[in-house]
């Protein structure tokens, strides 16, 4: 009985070892492999833009376009894929949203944040979307120099954030002002 007890305890052990593994390897992989997308960022409220270790990211154009006929199939925090292709400038943005994985690469899994809006003589209308990545975290006593550079950056359109996506899966990479990482200018050694 004790070999018992002693293989069930290994067994949560490697389990409980495992999925933080799993998950850091998976978050390896996309930023090792994944493609890399520059957002636009808006605004942070100088009052508040940092919650413990992190940079909090709000995304300029955090919405993609469905067919009005299915907005009320969004409604809620729904399962959403949504296409993503670049500007002229470079910056990325999503487009469409789609049910099922779309034929394209660049996508992102998410969720709607409920709520959609109109677009004029469109057959369509817009859904807000929960950013997975609208965290940039950092050391701790680096993010009073790095809120004030986000914050003064933001306000002059001057802000972007790099996030590598592979299936649908996001991660931040770096966050840049006036074309320099927030690392480096806040003093954070980089990652």
């Amino acid at each position: 009985m004790k070999k018992f007890y002693l293989i069930l305890l290994l067994l949560i052990v490697f389990i409980q070892l495992a999925v933080p593994v799993r998950m850091i390897i998976n978050r390896e992989k996309v930023l090792r492999d994944g493609e890399r997308f520059s957002f636009k960022t808006r605004p942070i409220d100088p009052a508040d833009p940092f919650q413990g270790r992190f940079v909090r990211l709000q995304i300029q154009q955090a919405y993609c376009t469905i067919p009005e006929a299915e907005a009320e199939d969004f409604r809620g925090k729904q399962k959403i894929y949504a296409a993503i292709e670049v500007d002229e400038e470079g910056y990325a943005r999503f487009t469409d949203g789609h049910r099922k994985i779309p034929d394209t690469s660049a996508y992102l899994k998410t969720r709607t944040r409920g709520g959609y809006t109109a677009i004029k003589d469109s057959p369509n209308c817009e859904i807000r979307l929960q950013i997975p990545f609208n965290r940039f975290y950092m050391e701790e006593e680096k993010a009073p120099r790095a809120e004030i550079i986000a914050a003064e950056a933001s306000r002059r359109g001057d802000c972007w954030v790099d996030v590598r996506i592979l299936n649908g899966r996001a991660v931040i990479e770096d966050v840049y002002v006036e074309g320099e990482s927030i690392r480096r200018l806040s003093g954070a050694p980089p990652q």
